[in-house]
């Protein structure tokens, strides 16, 4: 491969990167992100009944747990998981 298909390659990952990234859940829905005790929590609605949240030991653990989450909750509301 040729220095010039390198550099393509490698910025076509970088835009297939930046748009996974902009297309995550809370990246759109923007949670609020706080300390729980001694876990961090990303909260999407004003509590934990009502909302979308995820925990984990740091701001970005806590943000995947709210995309796994916040995916969970919206194919349970389309009937895919059952």
């Amino acid at each position: 491969m040729s220095d010039k298909s390198v550099d393509f390659y490698l910025a076509r990952m970088s835009i297939v990167d930046a748009s996974a990234f902009i297309s995550a859940p809370h990246t759109r829905m923007r949670p609020k992100l706080f300390l729980d005790g001694d876990k961090y929590c990303a909260l999407y609605g004003d509590n934990l009944h009502d909302g979308c949240a995820g925990f984990g030991s740091s701001p970005a653990t806590a943000m995947a747990d709210f995309d796994r989450n916040w995916e969970k909750q919206i194919s349970a509301a389309l009937g895919e998981g059952k």
